[in-house]
């Protein structure tokens, strides 16, 4: 009975539920990922390395090349100085501040034909915004004193339509009125100087401008008005004498 009892108690006792001791976690990534890809991985990691380096390498290139762009425009004395920076560091900032300024100084020298083509360069190479509208300007004004109303007006009018600066704006706006003032579009002229004083705000040295501006334009309009040709006087009906024809 004590056997059979023993033996019925070993049957309906349950199996231990109590999982395994885990093995070592690394030891079974080792055994599952290092060993068979281990090549790969190693070279995954040495092309990550080469690609930091690499990056840090053009870094460091790009801030030397800045560096001397900058040195060398710092040393640039004259037009032609100028130019040699633009030319030997095309495309740096360095070198789109150095074509702005030798077209500065083209146009100060007079020389406003060849200021116009300098300012259109550095309005085409400039990334910075400020040195575009700036480029930009310079041009339309360029265009202007070279006797090309009709071109510099558009150019004003491109500008002062892309320029954030108030002052920019109004100057734009102002540049524009006056080449078509002095294409005798004195209309257009009107509604380029009213663009202007929309933008011009509390500004007081700007509304001084424009009141110049505005007297000019009556003032053309009066001599426009004066130099018209008389209109022919009406005929006047012949006097009835009370004869019959």
């Amino acid at each position: 009975m004590a056997a059979q009892k023993t033996r019925t108690t070993d049957a309906t006792t349950p199996a231990s539920t109590t999982p395994a001791a885990p093995g070592d976690p690394i030891e079974g990534l080792f055994e599952k990922w290092l060993l068979p890809y281990g090549r790969q991985i190693a070279v995954a990691v040495l092309l990550v390395l080469v690609a930091v380096a690499a990056v840090r390498m053009a870094s460091a290139r790009r801030a030397e090349r800045l560096g001397a762009g900058f040195a060398a425009l710092s040393k640039a004395e004259d037009t032609e100085a100028l130019q040699a920076v633009a030319r030997d560091h095309d495309g740096s900032p360095a070198a789109a501040r150095a074509r702005l300024l030798a077209a500065r100084r083209l146009y100060d020298e007079g020389k406003f034909e060849q200021a116009a083509t300098a300012f259109s360069l550095a309005h085409k190479a400039a990334k910075d915004p400020a040195l575009t509208v700036a480029a930009g300007l310079g041009e339309a004004y360029a265009l202007e004193a070279s006797g090309k109303p009709e071109a510099a007006e558009k150019a004003f009018a491109d500008i002062a339509a892309k320029a954030d600066s108030q002052a920019m704006v109004i100057d734009a706006w102002l540049g524009a009125g006056r080449c078509a003032k002095a294409q005798g579009k004195l209309a257009e002229a009107e509604k380029y100087l009213e663009r202007a004083t929309a933008a011009v705000g509390d500004n007081q040295v700007a509304q001084w401008r424009i009141n110049e501006v505005r007297q000019a334009l009556l003032a053309s309009r009066h001599a426009t008005r004066a130099s018209e040709p008389a209109a022919p006087a009406a005929e006047t009906p012949a006097a009835t004498t009370g004869a019959k024809p």
